[in-house]
């Protein structure tokens, strides 16, 4: 577990201080104050930087070289599926 510390921690809709952020297997699992970090967690300094959550763009026009939007084919349409499939990463299948 991973805990990141130190920081201007922005929820979205507050700033939080003196508090870490701890996260297992990727996933944030719990807020806590930095006095009570869990004896296994791995603390990250954060140096006072900002931590704030990502805004993920859910658009998607195509994948794998083909637009759906433009060209709508069934062939477009499985190239943005395996796109998606692979998490996003170009492949030439």
């Amino acid at each position: 577990m991973k805990a990141y510390c130190n920081g201007r921690i922005f929820t979205g809709e507050k700033w939080l201080k003196g508090v870490c952020i701890l996260v297992r297997n990727n996933k944030i699992v719990e807020i806590v104050d930095e006095n009570n970090l869990p004896s296994d967690a791995e603390k990250i300094d954060l140096r006072g930087n900002i931590l704030a959550p990502a805004f993920v763009d859910l658009q998607i026009y195509g994948g794998n070289g083909h637009l759906f939007g433009e060209h709508p084919s069934v062939n477009a349409l499985e190239a943005t599926y395996n796109y998606c499939l692979a998490c996003g990463r170009w492949s030439s299948r």
